[in-house]
């Protein structure tokens, strides 16, 4: 069975408050109920109500207001006196508090307001968190996309000094090849020479070749057309080459 009450109870601080509550009860015992009680009803009503104000004048009106009614009810189980139902031939079951609100009005309105207010802050509070978390993921997006950035700039650089490192060793040998053919009659210094006036000479065969307009001032034109034949004894075969004269730059 199940009844239904509102109980009108006082918080600490003297706020009287209105409770809506539901009880559900089971008889266990006939021949108790008949023998003790002549209204059961009305004594678990009274013993649950005088169960609950104990409960409430534990807390001031806001602690109360923002009390859950399951923690109200547990409180309000955990400290039930069964002797006194079963003495009765009866078992409360549950207890449940439907609603409770301030008696007097403009109290209820201020304390709804106050609720209000709360909720509030709390959705701000969690939609901030929200706002944050998604910055946060996408700074820390940006974050490893810079690391995978730097890693990336950190492979191409070695796979560029790798790259130049190929091109110097593979330089260097037909500098020695060169250099070699040119026999041993020849000092060093006056070899490198002649290898860098060709080298000069065949970027300037390259420009003449080019439709590029090339200005330049009497200083820099600082060129040299060699044939490494001239410095080669007569008893050697000559080095062939197709360089010729074909660049004309006016000064």
């Amino acid at each position: 069975m199940d009844m239904d009450y509102e109980f009108l109870v006082r918080t600490a601080d003297n706020v009287e408050i209105i409770l809506d509550v539901s009880i559900f009860w089971q008889i266990t015992d006939l021949y108790k109920l008949v023998l003790v009680t002549q209204d059961p009803p009305e004594d678990i009503c009274n013993h649950t109500r005088s169960e609950i104000l104990s409960q409430v004048s534990k807390y001031n009106m806001k602690e109360f207001m923002g009390l859950p009614n399951s923690k109200l009810i547990d409180s309000v189980n955990s400290e039930k006196d069964d002797t006194f139902y079963e003495s009765r031939g009866v078992n409360v079951i549950r207890v449940e508090v439907l609603e409770k609100r301030c008696k007097d009005p403009e109290i209820q309105k201020i304390f709804k307001q106050i609720i209000d207010e709360k909720t509030n802050r709390i959705k701000n509070i969690e939609k901030q968190e929200a706002e944050n978390e998604i910055k946060l993921c996408d700074l820390n997006g940006k974050i490893e996309a810079e690391k995978l950035n730097g890693t990336l700039l950190k492979i191409k650089k070695e796979n560029e000094r790798q790259e130049n490192q190929a091109d110097g060793i593979a330089e260097g040998s037909r500098i020695q090849n060169f250099i070699g053919n040119l026999g041993d009659d020849i000092p060093l210094e006056r070899k490198l020479q002649i290898y860098f006036d060709i080298q000069n000479t065949r970027r300037l065969d390259l420009l003449a070749q080019s439709k590029t307009t090339l200005y330049v001032t009497p200083k820099e034109v600082d060129t040299k057309v060699i044939n490494v034949n001239t410095i080669y004894p007569s008893n050697t075969n000559p080095i062939q080459t197709n360089i010729q004269s074909k660049l004309s730059i006016d000064v």
